[in-house]
């Protein structure tokens, strides 16, 4: 075949196919006779790459094999077809892709290391359903992570036929130098603009420059709210099962916080209940007894008694007041201080008899306390009585069971022994039958027999009679 015609059949089926076509699928288009070999299509092809230089489209090699496609440099009007706009990537999503590109084959986790953050599942997903990357093999090491490693895919969409097509890192560092130094040029060429202006009108330049700083803050600070709004939305929106997880865990969380609560609402009722009392209210109880005691009798007023409780209270504590009590004491009238001294007895006695109490109760609050079950053991024992009553009732159905299927087979044996019974009932009938025909037919046959018998002596009684006729 023709170098000519070949190049006209392998462009028409490049652009009617478009996609990425190899040497062997090119091959496919020609029947067996007429098939062209491999270096013969890549001589077209290259002759092919030649017609295009200089045209508003071109011929490329990739990872996969040969496409067409439309020049960089006129792509700006050729997309204005499209009311679609083409669709832009992440930073995230490209740094992650540049990593796997570069470091090859690398996990997750060194990813996270390097960019510093965590790397969102949407993004990896994202590269597996694009089929730019794919998982190579999983590391020997805990958990065993995946490695990624990218894919023919990735080489077809960004035109390169191998790895080593990429850019260089050299390379990339001096495409970002270049970008700080043409930052810096244009930050001049502004500088220089703003002070021309303000060399002319300086206040209505910098009055206006205010003016357009702040409306392009407020610009920058809304583009940055809905970049934010858009990758939260679309890499870091909790899945379902998350969802679902997070309102399990608050949902737990919150009943163990409530029965904590009512443990302890629990704990402080007891303990309200069972509590002993102080010994500030012992002693104020005890103040109370003896001034219904010492209003009934002569002796100091409730008011001296007070003082003198309290008195007693701080000799008993050992503060420094006992010299003074024992002073005013010694000073008193002798009834005095005998009555107090008895009522100091009985305060004592009292407060004696009112700890003791108060101890034996809170003796029998611990017994009580420790005897009553916990909620725990409450909880046990109900499960296990559910248990038990869950068995029982297995038991009972099972028995039931048991018993349907005993009176169901004893049903059955009772038919059985109806339809036998009457079956003998039956033959028994045709038994009977056939004796009283075969008896019938016997009879009929003795009858017929006696027949000839009855004319024949008929016979000789007539003959006989006529002879003793003649003989007469």
């Amino acid at each position: 075949m023709e170098l000519t015609k070949l190049k006209q059949i392998i462009e028409a089926a490049l652009m009617a196919s478009g996609e990425v076509l190899s040497v062997e699928r090119l091959q496919l288009l020609f029947e067996e006779y007429e098939k062209p070999k491999s270096p013969v299509i890549k001589e077209a092809l290259d002759s092919l790459m030649e017609d295009f230089t200089g045209r508003g489209i071109e011929l490329v090699e990739v990872a996969s094999g040969y496409r067409l496609q439309v020049r960089k440099d006129v792509a700006p009007w050729v997309t204005r077809l499209w009311d679609e706009k083409p669709q832009r990537y992440s930073r995230a999503l490209l740094e992650t892709m540049s990593l796997i590109a570069y470091r090859q084959p690398i996990t997750r986790g060194d990813i996270e290391d390097v960019r510093g953050v965590a790397v969102s599942s949407n993004i990896i997903r994202t590269l597996l359903d694009r089929e730019w990357v794919r998982v190579v093999g999983h590391r020997d090491v805990p958990g065993r992570p995946a490695m990624y490693a990218t894919t023919k895919e990735f080489l077809d969409y960004f035109s390169l036929k191998s790895l080593d097509e990429l850019p260089s890192l050299d390379e990339i560092r001096e495409i970002d130098d270049a970008n700080e130094n043409l930052d810096l040029i244009n930050a001049e060429k502004q500088a220089s603009v703003t002070r021309e202006y303000d060399f002319e009108n300086k206040d209505d330049v910098e009055a206006r420059g205010e003016e357009v700083l702040a409306e392009t803050e407020l610009e920058l600070e809304e583009a940055q709210k809905l970049i934010d709004q858009v990758e939260d939305n679309v890499f870091n929106k909790p899945s379902e099962e998350e969802l679902a997880a997070e309102r399990e865990a608050e949902r737990q969380a919150k009943a163990a916080e409530e029965q904590l609560a009512e443990e302890a609402a629990t704990e402080r009722q007891l303990a309200d209940k069972y509590a002993q009392p102080s010994f500030s209210d012992m002693a104020n109880r005890t103040q109370q007894r003896l001034s219904s005691n010492s209003n009934e009798a002569d002796g100091p007023t409730v008011i001296d008694l007070a003082d003198k409780i309290a008195d007693h209270q701080a000799r008993l504590a050992g503060s420094n007041e006992e010299a003074s009590l024992n002073n005013s004491s010694t000073e008193q009238p002798e009834e005095e201080l005998t009555l107090l001294q008895q009522q100091e007895r009985l305060m004592q006695q009292l407060m004696q008899q009112e700890s003791e109490r108060q101890s034996k109760q809170g003796r029998e609050a611990t017994v009580e306390h420790q005897a009553e079950p916990s909620i725990e053991d409450n909880i046990d024992a109900e499960k296990e009585l559910l248990a038990e009553e869950a068995a029982i009732e297995r038991e009972l159905l099972e028995q039931e069971a048991l018993e349907r299927e005993q009176q169901e087979k004893e049903a059955l044996e009772q038919t059985a022994l109806e339809e036998m019974s009457f079956e003998e009932e039956l033959l028994e009938k045709e038994r009977l039958a056939e004796e009283a025909l075969e008896s019938e037919l016997s009879l009929e046959d003795s009858s017929l027999e006696e027949e000839p018998l009855e004319s024949a002596s008929l016979a000789q009684g007539s003959s006989t009679k006529k002879n003793s006729l003649f003989d007469d």
